[in-house]
């Protein structure tokens, strides 16, 4: 009996193992295969795996193609190799039985470097030391690490596809006209007008360079054909520039003023349009913010006080708000009212907006000048408060400045008479106006006459341009200022003209990438004058010396300007409005050559 029950057990034992061995999971076969395994990039391989499961489990796939691209579950993908090196791909294939098993299989995929061949260069050429732009260039045969080599740089790009690649220039890859040998501080010396670039670019080995194209580096700009493009001009214009350009003129004296708009760099204008609430003779001001709204403040006619108005546009100028009340004004100390002149508004890089004006005392001997802000596009302001020059009686013509790099410049006349004050006197506010150090007086040289306002540019400097006279020689002079205005450094005539001729309306454009851009007009007499264009470079050593930038002639004979007709944008290309001296009515319009 004993021994019948041991078989028994033996039995039963020997039928569960035998059980437990028939359902063991076995890994699945595996065979891949690729196609082609070598080749130029960009390299289409279809990938191929043959797989069977001894225990007819489902089977799925994973794909992994060693170049950092997405692996993938198809059993038999394609993918492209779009940069060169010796690839592993990798295909594993795993049953669901339990628990799963799986098995893996290596692939060696061999991606060479075609030679890249160039088309075009977009642009093909730059003025020398302009902002940082992208360079576009269009072949064939480009992969991902291909580099753009310019004058003998290599960049690294930007792949965009096996046509198509681009990268970022900076002024330095293009100052190729800094090594030469300055001449005299004359604006007539002579410089080599362009240099041309070599462009290429390179494929990793075995692949190497292609052929190169020319890139040309002007050493100035050059402009347009003067283009009439108002007929109905009577004073009074200015030109404006955030996204698109406006110029804005008066017809006549006590009309409205008119707005003209380009969206494409002054190729082509919009008809003229009227602003309402800017007829009053001087007393309005406006600007323009990043998002292409137009204020216009103005002076409520009739006011009894000095009512500040605002109306603002947001589709360019057609519709206009109704002209809104932003600050009352008042009875200054229960002595005499004031009426308000000389408003000044500006918008400055965060959309901010500044505003200051002049109040004149009707009954009784004073003026002052106040200011006020807002931070939501004009619907509300601060309360008005007097400017820090304010304890000084007879404040007059108060102009603010924003350049675009975090300060608030302000400038104004103190004292004396309202014919003949003093001035200009300079102050900065680093917080958007909410603190302001002590107003600084800025001299010009004994031989000069009144001063123009100074033009601020990068990293805060101030810049401060006028005709110096002596004994009948008139040169272009100028002073600057690396402090907030605390001291200034006059710059010995930097443009020696000579002679009798007129000189008039000499002009600042300070850009982001360390270029003072000078405008003037001269000749003997109104018919005669014309506009003459010079650019200094490296703003930095405007201390020691006026580096060799040749004067240009931008207009015929017959043409004026003055400060409010010039505009630059971000890429550093200038346009100006010009007033035709002959007939007075009209107003013409240029542009430096840009990039189509």
């Amino acid at each position: 009996m004993k021994k019948l029950l041991v078989q028994g057990l033996l039995v039963v034992f020997l039928s569960l193992f035998l059980y437990s061995c028939s359902e063991e999971n076995h890994p699945p076969a595996l065979v891949i295969l690729a196609t082609p395994s070598s080749g130029n990039a960009p390299l289409s391989v279809q990938c191929r795996a043959e797989a069977s499961d001894p225990d007819n489990n489902p089977l799925a796939f994973e794909w992994d193609f060693g170049d950092g691209s997405a692996r993938s579950n198809e059993q038999n993908p394609a993918h492209i190799f779009m940069d060169t090196g010796v690839f592993t791909a990798t295909c594993t294939v795993t049953d669901n039985g339990s628990p799963p098993k799986s098995t893996s299989k290596t692939v060696t995929i061999t991606v060479s470097a075609p030679s890249p061949t160039l088309s075009a260069l977009k642009p093909a050429w730059k003025v020398a030391h302009l902002p940082e732009f992208t360079l576009t260039v269009t072949g064939t045969n480009f992969i991902p690490s291909s580099r753009i080599v310019f004058n003998e740089v290599e960049k690294t790009v930007e792949f965009l596809s096996s046509s198509e690649i681009r990268c970022h220039i900076t002024p330095e890859d293009t100052n190729v006209f800094s090594g030469q040998t300055p001449g005299s501080s004359s604006l007539q010396s002579s410089v080599k007008s362009e240099s041309l670039l070599g462009v290429w670019v390179r494929n990793p080995s075995p692949g190497g360079d292609s052929q190169p194209l020319n890139f040309t580096v002007r050493s100035n700009h050059t402009f347009s054909t003067p283009e009439l493009i108002c007929s109905d001009f009577s004073e009074s214009y200015s030109l404006l520039i955030n996204r698109y350009l406006y110029l804005i003129y008066r017809p006549n004296k006590f009309d409205n003023m008119k707005l003209m708009i380009s969206k494409d760099n002054g190729k082509t204008w919009l008809p003229a349009v009227e602003i309402p609430h800017s007829s009053d003779d001087l007393i309005f001001s406006f600007a323009v913010d990043n998002s292409g709204t137009l204020y216009c403040v103005n002076l409520e006619t009739g006011s009894e006080y000095a009512d500040i108005m605002l109306a603002k546009s947001t589709n360019g100028g057609i519709t206009w708000t109704e002209n809104r009340l932003i600050c009352a004004g008042t009875q200054e100390s229960g002595l005499c009212n004031h009426t308000a002149q000389n408003v000044n508004i500006i918008a400055l890089n965060d959309d901010s907006l500044h505003v200051i004006w002049m109040e004149h005392g009707i009954e009784c001997a004073g003026s002052f000048n106040y200011y006020i802000r807002s931070t939501d596009h004009g619907e509300t302001w601060s309360e008005r408060r007097k400017t820090p020059d304010a304890g000084t009686i007879n404040t007059y013509y108060p102009t603010l400045l924003g350049n675009g790099y975090g300060t608030l410049h302000y400038i104004s006349y103190i004292g004396g008479s309202y014919e003949y004050p003093t001035g200009p006197f300079y102050q900065y506010s680093t917080d958007n106006g909410l603190t302001w150090p002590s107003s600084v007086l800025i001299q010009p040289s004994l031989y000069a006459p009144a001063p123009k306002i100074p033009y601020p540019g990068p990293n805060d400097f101030l810049y401060l341009p006028y005709l110096s006279t002596i004994h009948y020689v008139t040169t272009l002079a100028a002073q600057v200022s690396k402090d907030h205005g605390q001291s200034w450094k006059y710059i010995h005539d930097f443009g020696y003209m000579g002679g009798s001729e007129d000189y008039r309306d000499i002009s600042f454009s300070p850009d982001i990438a360390g270029n003072l851009h000078v405008f003037w007009a001269h000749g003997y007499g109104s018919a005669k004058m014309a506009v003459y264009y010079s650019r200094k470079i490296n703003m930095d050593d405007l201390y020691e010396m006026w580096g060799p930038s040749p004067a240009t002639a931008i207009s015929p004979a017959g043409y004026m300007t003055d400060r409010d007709s010039y505009a630059i944008d971000d890429e550093g290309n200038l346009y100006m409005v010009w007033q035709s001296t002959t007939k007075p009515n009209r107003l013409y319009f240029v542009r430096s050559d840009r990039d189509e």
